[in-house]
């Protein structure tokens, strides 16, 4: 319960300061502890669900990507990696969103 409240409360945060987007993906992007990952993603997912803004989205996904997909090795955990893909796909599919999606997916 605790873990959902700070999710939602994380999303609204980002959802009224959108400088902190890359500044908390740029800096926890590394974290070992899969919670800190899902609860950031997942509330970074909300985020742009909820501003519907295409450069955002673009801008974030190119980070998500950058990080984790680009000539690496996947993120192991199943439920960060399903928050990424959510990100990515989300940004594909907006008006002139941008296609990370398909080059994130394996072989």
């Amino acid at each position: 319960m605790i873990r959902a409240n700070a999710k939602r409360k994380l999303c609204r945060i980002l959802c009224n300061h959108s400088d902190l987007f890359e500044v908390l993906i740029r800096d926890f992007h590394s974290a070992k502890d899969t919670y800190v990952l899902e609860g950031l993603y997942n509330a970074v997912y909300g985020a742009l669900l909820l501003l519907q803004d295409v450069e955002l989205s673009k801008t974030v996904s190119l980070f998500i990507y950058d990080y984790h997909f680009q000539g690496k090795q996947p993120v192991e955990n199943v439920r960060v990696r399903e928050w990424l893909l959510k990100i990515l796909l989300f940004s594909k599919t907006l008006k002139d969103g941008i296609d990370l999606f398909s080059k994130a997916l394996p072989p």
